[in-house]
């Protein structure tokens, strides 16, 4: 019996150390805008994820943005566009898949759970009660554009956005333009970027891939906007605005 009790405390302690306790996740809403760079454990930390200098703190005031995402977003895809919105003055909402409402959506760095992002309503519940979004932003992480893609009421946001007359922007980054797929707008052959790993299902839906960190295709007119990874983000959030600025002022 002893020898058992010893061999079962020796597999515990393997366990523990094979299988390390869950990561303490942090409070939302991110940082402010004057502490951005100065983030603990901030991820991809050879690469620069300065933010555009803030010109004017009212610029988006007025504007409704919805950021769309789902677990296994890309936490720096949510984080980044975030606060470049809200320190403009912007309204930022996060929606997301209906299954998720309760527990959250985990953000990750890769695979790595950082942030649990509360939903501030789902996409049934955005169609339902007609809300209209100036801009949507569609987040990547393979998983979540996965999960967003197959969900026909966040992919029926994204495609009424862009087929209405209410000048609405949808910004994807990254996988998140795989989001584009179901729309069945990639069929008119528009130009579009994202992931490396994208390029492929992207071209099979119709879509005329570029490996370009940001595409504006023509065929949108400045209502389509989408980046390749994260680390285009200093340049998609820059001609974002500029749609921003061409239809909402």
């Amino acid at each position: 019996m002893n020898t058992l009790l010893v061999f079962t405390i020796i597999a515990a302690v393997a366990c523990m150390h094979v299988y390390p306790p869950e990561p303490t996740y942090h409070d939302f809403p991110f940082p402010r805008i004057d502490r951005y760079n100065e983030i603990q454990n901030w991820p991809w930390p050879k690469y620069d994820m300065t933010q555009p200098p803030v010109v004017d703190a009212g610029e988006f005031k007025g504007l409704k943005v919805a950021i769309m995402a789902a677990t296994g977003a890309e936490d720096v895809e949510v984080i980044y566009p975030y606060i470049f919105m809200a320190a403009r003055g912007a309204t930022v909402e996060i929606i997301g898949p209906d299954w998720q409402k309760d527990a959250g959506i985990s953000l990750a760095d890769w695979t790595k759970p950082t942030y649990v992002l509360p939903m501030t309503h789902t996409c049934t519940e955005a169609a339902d009660m007609g809300l209209k979004y100036d801009v949507i932003i569609v987040a990547g992480g393979s998983w979540c554009s996965t999960v967003l893609r197959n969900s026909p009421k966040c992919v029926g946001l994204v495609k009424s956005a862009l087929k209405s007359s209410t000048n609405a922007i949808v910004a994807p980054l990254c996988s998140g333009n795989e989001v584009m797929i179901p729309t069945g707008i990639l069929g008119e052959h528009i130009e579009i970027t994202g992931s490396g790993f994208s390029g492929d299902v992207l071209t099979l839906a119709g879509a005329k891939y570029m490996n370009q960190k940001v595409v504006v295709p023509t065929a949108y007119h400045g209502r389509l906007v989408s980046g390749q990874d994260p680390f285009a983000m200093f340049q998609w959030v820059q001609a974002l605005r500029t749609s921003i600025l061409t239809y909402h002022h």
